[in-house]
């Protein structure tokens, strides 16, 4: 399994009981194919883990810059950070199927920018869509392409 981990300004609930959840079933799985000493059982935990960083613009996106490490997959709509983390080696995906690259991520920042320049001018409005079942297809046939290739 590879480890999986969440960096945000607070505690993230949802990422701590899908640990919680997932270390209990590792638990039992263990427990079924035959481990009978308790305390190895109890070292057994989740590969879920979730830092918590002090509140601060862009305070979590530094502290994943920092500690990345190659091979690495990151899951980000921030086109900011996926530049940033690219450019450290890491594999870029975002939540709708798109793997940034040194090739391409540039042009996505450039176009990030000026799209925000025209919201800020008035021009145009910010347009956040919900993700589509296509969007969510897109995203897990790149996310497996992307950890079948790394293996």
């Amino acid at each position: 399994m590879l480890p999986v981990l969440f960096v945000a300004d607070r505690l993230l609930k949802d990422v701590r009981n899908a640990s919680e959840q997932d270390t209990h079933n590792l638990r039992k799985e263990a427990e079924k194919s035959g481990e009978l000493d308790k305390s190895a059982i109890r070292t057994i935990k989740s590969g879920i883990a979730q830092v918590t960083v002090p509140s601060g613009m862009n305070s979590a996106d530094d502290y994943l810059v920092g500690h990345v490490t190659v091979p690495s997959i990151a899951i980000t709509h921030d086109i900011p950070l996926a530049y940033r983390l690219v450019a450290e080696g890491a594999v870029v995906l975002d939540d709708r199927g798109n793997v940034y690259t040194k090739e391409n991520v540039g042009v996505r920042l450039s176009e990030r920018n000026v799209n925000k320049m025209f919201r800020e001018w008035g021009i145009a409005e910010e347009r956040t869509r919900p993700l589509s079942p296509a969007q969510v297809k897109a995203f897990a046939d790149a996310l497996d392409r992307t950890i079948t290739h790394m293996q």
